[in-house]
């Protein structure tokens, strides 16, 4: 099972300072601080930008059932 993190504690994993992202992603710091802080909804083009910024690549998966019947499919084009 993978972990989970929040995205200012996977920013800090990886080690990179807030100032670093939003100067890739474009934005003010206290845009990302926002960015940060508001956990349960983003636009998937904004997070895709964050976790680009971040050095790696967002992957969506659909997960259906529990244990021995759950399944997971990819999700592309979104």
């Amino acid at each position: 099972m993978p972990q989970e993190f929040t995205l200012k504690s996977l920013r800090g994993l990886i080690g990179k300072q807030q100032q670093e992202i939003a100067k890739s992603m474009k934005v003010s710091n206290s845009y990302l601080c926002q960015f940060e802080g508001h956990e349960d909804d983003h636009r998937l083009s904004s997070l895709r930008a964050y976790i680009e910024a971040l050095g790696g690549e967002l992957e969506i998966y659909a997960k259906f059932g529990e244990g021995r019947q759950e399944s997971k499919y990819k999700l592309s084009g979104v």
